[in-house]
């Protein structure tokens, strides 16, 4: 193994570690501080877990107690908020893409729905947020009329960042 990726493995390790820290209380802790990892290293950065902490308690106080984003994609939402330039927009502008797509899907609350917000937020903001969930609800109903058994809400965050242009 390289020196680059031995480096890049330690660090995502020394993440970890100190990440799982912060998310004693959180649903399979282990597996959410390694999503975490990886989401910083593939950011180049360390994980801030002073901002970790900080997002945390935002995130917490803006978003209701039985929403999806508090579900087993909250770990997710909060490194994402950590690596934006401002969280409090950042966390502002996934819960309205999340909004939108709860109008459509009334009934399919998932952290696949929350991944899909991120994404299409990621993608072009909320400015196009309204454009991209229309490309992404139209490839779905392709692939859901092609294959119907196969299609399902899980495909929905990776068709989701094929989408945004």
């Amino acid at each position: 193994m390289n020196s680059c990726t031995q480096d890049f493995l330690d660090q995502i390790v020394e993440d970890m570690n100190l990440l799982r820290k912060k998310m004693i209380w959180e649903a399979d802790s282990y597996a959410m501080a390694t999503i975490s990892a990886f989401l910083f290293a593939s950011a180049n950065k360390r994980a801030d877990i002073d901002r970790y902490v900080t997002c945390k308690k935002y995130l917490k106080k803006h978003v209701n107690l039985f929403s999806e984003i508090r579900g087993i994609a909250e770990a997710i939402v909060i490194t994402k908020m950590c690596l934006s330039d401002n969280y409090e927009e950042y966390l502002t502008g996934v819960v309205d893409t999340y909004k939108k797509l709860r109008k459509i899907h009334k009934l399919t609350a998932s952290a696949y729905m929350v991944m899909a917000a991120v994404n299409i937020y990621e993608g072009g903001g909320i400015a196009r947020a309204d454009e991209n969930i229309e490309k992404l609800e139209a490839v779905y109903k392709e692939m859901k009329a092609d294959h119907f058994w196969l299609t399902g809400d899980e495909d929905r965050p990776f068709l989701s960042m094929n989408v945004p242009s």
